[in-house]
């Protein structure tokens, strides 16, 4: 598999949040995600407000120890990004202005998630008011959404508001998926989702795969659309750009 790819949704640095829990494991999980061929990560560890989160000069400290170890290693040809997951509650939008919240790569796209359970005019009245505040939301794991699924009306209007929806890589694991996963891949290969990350947690549990998931869409999705999701999209967000 060439090297090129983009992880723009991990938990590998450790010690922060539910991900990585040593350097040791950080460091193997980068080596993993090398052998999958990605060659662009962005750690994005949880970001839940009114909970107590690492300070941003220790995720800072962190990103740089795990670039270190990892170039000592002998992983030369990997950029590091800086990111939080964030867990969308009232007021989410005022900690953004104020600079409490990574956006990615420092640009004005942030990655939003919410509960499972959320429902639809809650999410999408959220979304608006990050969007008011001028930032451009990336909607994780679009896959685990009740109140998305089997609504290509709601992804669209969605993605009319300037939302990019993410899915993850474990969609494209199952042989034979089953109904959920059936019609989620029907919306990547109709072109609704502009980006596909791997939300590993470690290097045991979890770990970053994104082989499978190319392999997939190689195979199911037109060579345009394949080229956007896993190069161009990603390659734009992390410049600020839209996609």
């Amino acid at each position: 598999m060439p090297l090129g790819l983009f992880d723009l949704h991990c938990h590998l640095l450790y010690g922060i949040d539910d991900g990585a829990v040593s350097l040791e494991e950080s460091l193997r999980a980068v080596q993993m995600a090398w052998d999958e061929g990605i060659s662009h990560i962005v750690f994005t560890p949880h970001y839940t407000p009114g909970k107590v989160s690492a300070e941003k000069e220790v995720i800072l400290e962190r990103i740089n120890e795990v670039r270190e170890a990892a170039e000592n290693a002998g992983i030369q040809g990997i950029k590091y990004y800086c990111g939080n997951e964030v867990l969308y509650v009232s007021g989410v939008e005022e900690l953004l202005k104020q600079g409490e919240i990574f956006t990615i790569a420092d640009t004005k796209y942030v990655l939003l998630e919410f509960y499972q359970g959320v429902r639809y005019q809650d999410m999408f009245q959220g979304l608006s008011r990050v969007v008011r505040k001028g930032y451009i939301p990336v909607l994780a794991h679009v896959e685990r959404y009740v109140c998305l699924y089997q609504s290509v009306e709601r992804i669209e209007e969605l993605r009319d508001l300037g939302i990019v929806i993410q899915m993850n890589t474990e969609c494209f694991f199952q042989r034979i998926p089953d109904v959920r996963m059936v019609w989620y891949r029907k919306l990547m290969k109709a072109g609704y989702v502009q980006l596909i990350s791997t939300d590993a947690h470690g290097a045991d549990r979890k770990p970053p795969r994104m082989r499978k998931a190319v392999e997939w869409l190689e195979r199911h999705c037109d060579q345009g659309l394949v080229e956007r999701v896993l190069y161009e999209n990603p390659a734009r967000l992390l410049e600020g750009r839209i996609l």
